[in-house]
């Protein structure tokens, strides 16, 4: 037969032109006469499909509405456009596979069916809404098995895009490749929502155990349980991939077993604008049950939100692997509604490392912002978080087992304790800067179990660390004579200054005293803090210095009144000069 005229209207899809096909191809109808497909999905079409394939070489294969059973395996070509248009369905029978080498175009509407399969070999967009069991798309009737039929049909090296609109799956769609890459890409977590209709299951699962996965790229969905106990998005043994703007909620039921997010290893995986809303557990980092490859490793988060609503049991998130290192947290980042923001208890052989948080705060965290929990005899190193508010009044910052190398730069506590809990002294060095807190702070910043029973005051450095009793804005050093290292008062007094960066001298009489230069210092712009605290019942006695410092504009040190106490911090500028750069005075 003649190829229609270009340009003609075949069962109204030349209109779509712009979406389906080019206007200039050849059009070939497989109901014509001459080739004499049923469409009815009783009749085998497979000998009319056969006729009108090889008469459609190089042309536009058109599908009008119909169910097209397929009794025997058929490849439409590489030269051959397929059009199916809405209504019209290809259904293979049970064993059977249909192949299409060529373009296949269609709009968001269900183009499959059958028992058998119908593989797209072409590299192209995959719409998975064509591969749907049933459904329309809305919340009356969700898209049903859509990305797990696609899967099954397509493998690897695609995009399988998911269009606006509500998808179901009553049991867990896996997806294993060995080879190549992946890509599901929604059109927003505000209009594509992939629904979990079953319970206490994983929604999606990404890679296996038995072979690692590579470049990934799975963005702009929500992922909804339905407050069941299984997780959103399980990932296993992945490496090299990106997530991007995806929101997973509603794996909840009370038993503390829904989980937003579950890693099971494995390297360089990044994860951006990640929300996870009423789950258990947010962000949930296993062990690989991969026999040689890492937990965690080289783990990227940027802009995420874990809120958990659930403040008695919720973590936003926890980390139990057996090795793992270099997790950065960065970004606007926000942990709420929870028991603990981050909750890291590894047991591990020897040394890991690499912990950055970077920028975020934590809202309505009962208990502890951050537990890093290292069993004895292990050890992680390089521990650090800066940028961070802990908005919630009476909750402990830190909690910390195990950890050398620890910097908090820039962090703010208004409400809350700092605690560190080591049995053998291995928190250490512990680096405060810029450290605030409030006076309610009941274990405070360097109290003993920071600097006594943790480190002894060895190796630690404090900067501006303050309990603010009267405002942020404030630098006054209120109560950071509870971390400092006490001086012997008397009227000559020594200071050890190669030890410890803090110094407190508390003057209980009347008699003047001279603070003399620092022994064992030369590293140049090392800085010392006296607080010189009143406890005399009147006035203290004058307060001179050794010749070593140099007192801003010359000013001796103040004499604080009784039960007040000021600050002074020194710099190190030259060997032997001390250079006053701070001062607080009168403090109470």
């Amino acid at each position: 037969m003649s190829p229609l005229p270009t340009g003609t209207e075949v069962d109204g899809a030349i209109p779509y032109a712009g979406q389906f096909f080019d206007k200039g191809a050849a059009v070939y109808n497989v109901m014509h006469p001459d080739f004499g497909a049923t469409g009815n999905g009783t009749a085998d079409d497979y000998n009319a499909l056969v006729l009108a394939v090889a008469a459609a070489a190089g042309g536009v294969l058109y599908f009008p509405p119909g169910t097209y059973v397929i009794g025997t395996n058929l490849t439409i070509g590489t030269g051959i456009t397929v059009v199916v248009a809405q209504g019209a369905l290809l259904s293979p029978s049970s064993g059977r596979t249909l192949t299409v080498s060529g373009d296949i175009q269609a709009g968001t509407y269900k183009i499959v069916t059958g028992a058998g399969t119908v593989a797209l070999s072409h590299m192209q967009d995959i719409n998975v809404v064509w591969y749907s069991t049933s459904g329309v798309g809305t919340a009356a009737s969700r898209w049903v098995g859509a990305l797990a039929n696609a899967w099954a049909g397509c493998g690897t090296d695609r995009k399988y895009v998911m269009p606006a609109g509500e998808y179901s799956s009553t049991t867990t769609t896996t997806i294993a490749p060995t080879t190549g890459s992946v890509t599901i890409e929604g059109a927003g977590e505000a209009t594509t929502w992939y629904y979990l209709a079953d319970n206490g299951t994983s929604c999606l699962v990404l890679g296996s155990a038995g072979n690692p996965s590579y470049y990934w790229t799975v963005r702009d969905l929500r992922i909804n349980g339905n407050n069941t106990d299984g997780q959103a998005l399980e990932i296993i043994n992945v490496a090299d991939s990106l997530f991007d703007n995806l929101l997973l909620d509603h794996f909840n039921n009370d038993d503390d077993d829904g989980t937003g997010l579950l890693i099971r290893g494995w390297t360089n995986l990044y994860f951006r604008k990640l929300q996870i809303s009423y789950c258990d557990i947010g962000v949930y980092m296993r062990t690989n049950p991969h026999s040689t490859n890492n937990d965690l490793d080289l783990f990227h988060f940027e802009d995420v939100l874990l809120s958990c609503n659930n403040t008695s049991d919720g973590i936003c998130m926890k980390i139990d692997v057996a090795n793992a290192g270099n997790l950065t947290i960065d970004g606007t980042n926000e942990f709420s509604n929870a028991k603990y923001a981050i909750e890291w208890i590894s047991n591990f052989s020897g040394q890991q490392q690499g912990f950055l948080l970077s920028g975020g705060r934590a809202e309505s965290v009962l208990n502890t912002c951050i537990i890093a929990d290292f069993s004895a005899g292990d050890e992680f190193v390089n521990f650090i978080v800066r940028d961070f508010l802990n908005g919630q009044s009476g909750t402990k910052f830190a909690n910390l087992n195990n950890v050398r190398q620890v910097l908090f730069e820039n962090v703010y506590s208004p409400g809350g304790a700092m605690e560190i809990i080591t049995a053998n002294a291995n928190v250490k060095p512990l680096e405060l800067s810029n450290f605030i807190g409030s006076n309610n702070m009941t274990d405070g910043i360097g109290a003993d179990k920071i600097f006594e029973r943790s480190v002894g005051g060895l190796g630690t450095e404090v900067y501006d660390a303050l309990y603010d009793t009267t405002g942020f804005a404030r630098r006054e050093y209120s109560n950071v004579f509870n971390a400092a290292r006490t001086l012997t008062y008397g009227t000559s007094i020594a200071v050890p200054s190669a030890n410890a960066r803090t110094f407190l001298i508390t003057a209980d009489d009347t008699v003047a005293f001279t603070i003399n230069n620092p022994t064992g210092s030369t590293i140049l712009g090392t800085e010392i803090t006296f607080i010189i605290k009143n406890a005399s019942g009147g006035t203290i006695g004058n307060i001179s210095t050794g010749t070593g410092y140099r007192e801003a504009g010359g000013a001796a040190l103040g004499k604080p009144a009784n039960g007040n106490y000021s600050a002074y911090t020194f710099k190190l500028f030259a060997t032997g000069v001390w250079v006053e750069i701070h001062r607080a005075e009168n403090c109470s």
